[in-house]
């Protein structure tokens, strides 16, 4: 009843909160080929909401009505509000269906869209986003139209379009791109998932270089990732180096927040090993000055955690019984503490909602980065495990990832039933990696954890059990036709990614 309510009375907000309320149920959804336009909208803002939900049957008609929405919408020729609410939502609610589509489908909407990558200086448009992400979708599911789609993807990151610059440099794209790290031929997935050309890759390597000259967001950390070897990248490196050295001393009358601490000292990894080292004491010093905002000393922190990574071990040593105090929480207590993670009083206009300033979990990753010994990755594990009964999340997050990642001979004593009922969502998912590491001895916790109520635990799973290596790939059989099954589209997909 209250979902055909909120799409008659057109509120696609109302709708949204619905669906997310629903969890794993599927909406009731109304016909998006008639009706007012407000009511149209709540529909397809109901549609982009549960994607992931829709059956595999009806997307492809949803796809194909939205599409003709936007069409029309974007040609004038729809009944649309002042604003062009129902054409927007449209072509956001098509573009959350892109995985879903065929490849006739994916090619008519990235046509369709052509238009809207062209635009005057500093201009945005209310879809990027979701343009971006589609590319990204269509890039992974088709592989005729991943050159397009990825052209398509460096173009709107040419426009200054963020969260396409955010998307070419995460791993589903890098690894279409055979960049970085997923060059490496050892790794199996990484020589099979790309079905790009060398011309194609050293097209949109030409791209790269073009975003470093225009400046783009995150174009220096691209081009390293694509092209380690282009004279650019050296260059790029030279001066992240320099800033992060020549960084000034923290001033009490200005704070500033937001660093270039953390992509500076991954493009300072490709300088030479004194470089890399002078880097690394500059941000440990900075991390360990109370007189820098919080904000600022974890950027410092994450940024020593790049650079110690490739460090030789006596480097390591050092840094390791550096961070030991942070996770202890006794260099907890930076600048503006009380202004920026305090509770306000309620009648004050100077009110931040902001993350913890503990530096407690960034000292944890720091402390598992720069860890070479046994006993020096059972203490960190160890101290995880204590995080794990924090109030602050931020700690418990950081436990959970420091667990998936600290290394078997250090977890396969860890009592994964208790953290596979814990109430974080984050703790699940390590339980579900650590589970999979060990399947032949968790394979009755790994089928339960198959019917998890979170979709994030279980897309988790499906995604750890289809990377399982070969000669354990039987262990992993049940759980992934489990998952096969998911009434979630991402888990089934992930799932099948082992065949």
């Amino acid at each position: 009843m209250a979902t055909s309510y909120y799409q008659r009375a057109g509120k696609p907000k109302k709708l949204v909160g619905l669906a997310k309320s629903a969890g794993d149920r599927l909406l009731p959804m109304g016909p998006l080929h008639e009706g007012p336009w407000w009511v149209l909208h709540a529909r397809a803002a109901q549609v982009a909401a549960q994607a992931d939900l829709i059956h595999d049957h009806a997307a492809a008609q949803l796809l194909d009505d939205l599409t003709d929405l936007a069409t029309r919408g974007l040609a004038g020729e729809l009944a649309d509000s002042p604003t062009q609410s129902l054409t927007i939502q449209a072509v956001k609610s098509a573009c959350a269906l892109a995985s879903r589509s065929t490849q006739e489908q994916a090619s008519h909407l990235l046509g369709l869209l052509a238009p809207e990558v062209p635009r005057e200086s500093g201009h945005y448009r209310h879809i990027d986003d979701e343009h971006a992400a589609a590319c990204a979708d269509i890039a992974s599911t088709h592989e005729e139209l991943a050159a397009a789609a990825l052209t398509r993807l460096f173009d709107l990151a040419d426009q200054g379009v963020q969260k396409a610059s955010n998307l070419i440099a995460e791993d589903t794209v890098l690894r279409l791109l055979r960049a970085g790290s997923h060059l490496d031929a050892s790794a199996e997935q990484a020589v099979t998932s790309s079905s790009l050309t060398e011309e194609q890759r050293g097209e949109l390597r030409n791209k790269a270089v073009d975003l470093v000259t225009e400046e783009r967001y995150l174009a220096d950390v691209i081009l390293a990732e694509l092209d380690p070897g282009h004279e650019s990248v050296r260059e790029q490196a030279a001066h992240a180096r320099d800033r992060i050295l020549w960084r000034p001393d923290p001033d009490p009358q200005r704070v500033g927040f937001g660093t270039r601490m953390v992509s500076d000292s991954f493009l300072a990894g490709f300088l030479d090993e004194e470089d890399r080292k002078k880097c690394l004491a500059k941000l440990l010093e900075v991390a360990g000055d109370p007189r820098e905002a919080a904000f600022n000393r974890q950027d410092a922190l994450t940024g020593a955690r790049n650079l110690v990574i490739r460090l030789p071990v006596k480097d390591k040593a050092a840094t390791f019984q550096f961070s030991k105090a942070f996770v202890h929480g006794e260099r907890d207590g930076s600048h503006l503490d009380a202004e920026v993670t305090g509770r306000p009083h309620p009648l004050s206009s100077f009110q931040i909602s902001s993350a913890s300033a503990s530096l407690r979990g960034h000292g944890m990753y720091l402390a598992a980065a720069s860890s070479t010994v046994l006993a020096e990755r059972e203490w960190v594990r160890d101290r995880a495990l204590d995080f794990l009964h924090s109030d602050d999340e931020s700690l418990v997050q950081a436990a959970a990832v420091t667990l998936s990642a600290i290394g078997r001979d250090v977890t396969g004593d860890i009592d994964l039933n208790l953290l596979a009922t814990h109430q974080h969502t984050g703790v699940r998912q390590a339980s579900v990696v650590l589970c999979i590491q060990h399947v032949e001895r968790h394979q009755e916790l790994a089928m339960r954890l198959a019917h998890d109520s979170d979709v994030r635990v279980r897309r988790t799973l499906a995604e750890a059990a289809a990377d399982v290596p070969t000669e354990r790939a039987a262990s992993a059989a049940a759980i992934l036709e489990i998952l096969r099954q998911d009434v979630r589209h991402s888990v089934r997909a992930a799932a099948l990614q082992r065949n």
